[in-house]
C-alpha cells in the first residue's frame, strides 16, 4: 500500500480519536460530571475532517470504531450491570455509526463545495432516526449536551432538542469547511466562498433568531402561576430488592421518609415514590389474596397511607387479570387520594408504561411467554388531583420528545416522574438521565418533579432549570413547591412536535436522489466521452 494511504489513514485515526475524547467531554459523563456544553459545537469537528480523508475501503471501519468508542465511554455503566447488553448497545450503535459514515462519504464526495453541511444533515437524519420505534435510542444525542445552556433550552420550545443538535452539527460543518479552505488555492477561494454563505447565513439567522427569541421570552411579564406543594421520596434501595423480606424493607423504608416529610410539611398536597417503589401488585394482591406475605405488606401500607392527607403517586408492578385466565403485568404509576375515594380497598387511577425498555423490560419480536416481562400501555393518562392536571412518565419514557408532547396535548400542566435507575449503581448514568429529562420541560414549557430510587430526584422549572436536587445515593425526601403557570401558552415543539427533524430527514432523502442523478449523469457523460473516443 501506498505511503499516502498509511498517512491519511493514521491521520484518519487520530482525529477519530479527538472525535470521541470530545463527545464523551461533551456529555455528562467520566470525564466532567455534567459535561461541557461549548465541545458540543466542536465534537463533530474532527470527524467530518476523517471521513473526508480517511481512504474510502476503511470509511465503514472507522465508523464502527468511532462509534464503539463514543459509545462505550459514554455508557459504560452499563457494563458492570450486563456485560451482555453493553456490547449489544454499544456494537448495534457502532453498527449504525458506520453506515451513517458510508453515506456522509458519498454526499460529501458527489457535493465537495458543501459537503461538511451534507454531512451534518446526515448526521442529525441518523439521531432522529435512531430514537424512533419500540428500539427507539434517545441517549447520546448531541443536543443533550445543552442542558445547562439558558439559549439552547429556550430555543427546544422552538424545534425539540433537535434545535439544538442542529445548531452542533452545523456548527461544526461550518468550522470544517473553513479549515478545508485554508489550503485551498487562490483562484478557486471566490467560487468556495461562494458555496458557504448561503449555509452560513442560514445557520447565523437560526442562531439569532433563538436568541432574541430567548431574550423577548425572558423580558415578557411572569405569567400567573398556581403553587402545588410537592414531596419526592427518594429511598436508595439495595440492587438485590427480590425477596418479600426486601419488599416490605423497601415499603416501610417510604412510609417512614413519606410520614416524616408530611410531618415537616403539613401542607405537601401531592407525594411521589419512585418508579416500582412497591414491588407486589397492589390491588391485584388485595383482591386476590393468594400470597399472604405480599397482601400483608400491601394491607399495612394502605393503612397507614389512608391516615394521611394527601395524593399519592406510587410506582407499581400493576396487575391485571385477563378474560382467557392469564395475567398482564405493566411498570405503572398507581394514584390514590382519599379525597376522590377511600383508599381501602384500593381503586387508584392508573397509567401504565408505554414505551418499555427494550431487552430489559421486554423482548422485541416474542410475544407472551418469558418474553413479555411487561406489557406496554396503550393510552396517554392525565390524572386530575388536589388542582392540578399532571402525568406521569415513568422513568426513560422522559427522554423521548414526542412521547412527553403527548401528554400536554391530553391537557397535562406538568410532568410527575417515576424513576429508578439504581440498577446502573451509577451517577453517571442519573446525570445522562437528567440531562435529557430537562428538554421535555424546555419543549413543552411545563414544570417537572422526578421521584427516583436513589437519584437524580429534582424540580424542574418551566425553562428546564434545575431549581433544587437530592444528593444521591442517600435515602430522603426531596419537598418544595412547583410553579405552575395558570394559562400556559402552547409552544412551537408542543404544536407541531418534531418537525425540524421530520424536514432534515425529508431533506437528506432528497439530497439522496440528487445524489443518484448525479451520479447517473456522471456516468452517461463518461459514457458518451469513451464513444467519441
Amino acid at each position: 500500500m501506498s505511503r499516502t494511504f498509511w498517512k491519511s489513514s493514521c491521520s484518519s485515526f487520530l482525529l477519530l480519536l479527538a472525535g470521541a475524547f470530545l463527545f464523551a467531554a461533551a456529555h455528562p459523563g467520566y470525564i466532567w460530571k455534567d459535561g461541557v456544553a461549548l465541545l458540543g459545537f466542536v465534537a463533530l469537528v474532527p470527524v467530518f475532517c476523517a471521513v473526508r480523508a480517511a481512504p474510502r475501503i476503511l470509511v465503514a471501519p472507522f465508523g464502527f470504531l468511532y462509534g464503539f468508542l463514543c459509545y462505550a465511554s459514554y455508557a459504560w455503566w452499563l457494563f458492570p450491570y450486563n456485560a451482555r447488553a453493553f456490547f449489544a448497545a454499544v456494537g448495534a450503535t457502532a453498527f449504525m455509526i458506520a453506515l451513517v459514515f458510508v453515506l456522509m462519504r458519498w454526499l460529501s464526495g458527489l457535493f465537495p463545495l458543501r459537503g461538511s453541511y451534507a454531512m451534518a444533515l446526515v448526521w442529525c437524519a441518523y439521531e432522529y432516526a435512531k430514537s424512533l420505534g419500540f428500539l427507539g435510542f434517545s441517549y447520546g444525542i448531541l443536543g443533550y449536551t445543552q442542558w445547562r445552556s439558558p439559549l439552547m433550552l429556550s430555543s427546544a420550545s422552538l424545534g425539540g432538542v433537535w434545535l439544538p443538535s442542529a445548531f452542533c452539527a452545523f456548527s461544526a460543518a461550518a468550522a470544517c469547511s473553513v479549515l478545508r479552505s485554508l489550503p485551498v488555492r487562490r483562484s478557486a477561494i471566490p467560487a468556495f466562498v461562494r458555496a458557504q454563505l448561503p449555509p452560513l447565513c442560514v445557520l447565523l439567522a437560526f442562531f439569532l433568531l433563538a436568541g432574541g427569541f430567548s431574550i423577548a421570552e425572558r423580558r415578557l411579564p411572569q405569567r400567573p402561576v398556581k403553587l402545588v406543594s410537592v414531596a419526592c421520596i427518594q429511598h436508595n434501595p439495595g440492587s438485590d430488592r427480590y425477596s418479600p423480606e426486601s419488599y416490605r424493607a423497601d415499603v416501610s423504608a417510604l412510609l417512614s421518609l413519606t410520614e416524616q416529610a408530611l410531618a415537616a410539611d403539613p401542607g405537601t398536597q401531592i407525594v411521589v415514590w419512585p418508579e416500582t417503589a412497591v414491588v407486589p401488585p397492589v390491588v391485584y394482591h388485595y383482591e386476590r389474596r393468594i400470597d399472604f406475605e405480599r397482601y400483608n405488606i400491601v394491607v399495612d401500607m394502605l393503612s397507614r397511607l389512608s391516615r394521611l392527607d394527601a395524593c399519592f403517586v406510587i410506582g407499581n408492578q400493576h396487575r391485571v387479570g385477563l378474560e382467557d385466565g392469564t395475567t398482564a403485568d405493566y411498570n405503572a404509576a398507581l394514584v390514590f387520594d382519599r379525597r376522590e375515594r377511600p383508599l381501602v380497598p384500593p381503586a387508584p387511577d392508573v397509567y401504565a408504561k408505554m414505551h418499555l425498555v427494550p431487552f430489559a423490560e421486554y423482548i422485541p419480536f416474542v410475544d407472551g411467554g418469558d418474553g413479555q416481562l411487561w406489557s406496554p400501555g396503550s393510552s396517554a393518562v392525565v390524572f386530575s388531583a388536589r388542582g392540578v392536571r399532571f402525568a406521569a412518565p415513568v422513568c426513560f419514557e422522559d427522554s423521548f420528545g414526542s412521547l412527553c408532547r403527548r401528554f400536554v396535548a391530553a391537557g397535562a400542566e406538568c410532568f410527575v416522574n417515576l424513576t429508578n435507575d439504581s440498577w446502573a449503581q451509577s451517577g453517571i448514568c442519573q446525570r445522562q438521565h437528567l440531562a435529557m429529562a430537562v428538554f421535555r420541560c424546555a419543549e413543552n414549557r411545563v414544570p417537572m418533579v422526578r421521584a427516583t430510587a436513589s437519584g437524580a430526584s429534582c424540580f424542574i422549572d418551566s425553562r428546564g432549570r434545575v431549581v433544587r436536587e437530592a444528593a444521591p445515593f442517600v435515602a430522603c425526601s426531596l419537598s418544595g413547591s412547583m410553579e405552575i403557570p395558570v394559562s400556559p401558552k402552547e409552544t412551537l415543539y408542543s404544536l407541531c412536535g418534531d418537525w425540524l427533524a421530520q424536514s432534515e430527514l425529508v431533506l437528506l432523502l432528497w439530497l439522496v436522489v440528487c445524489g443518484i442523478i448525479k451520479m447517473r449523469r456522471r456516468g452517461v457523460e463518461k459514457l458518451a466521452e469513451n464513444e467519441v473516443e
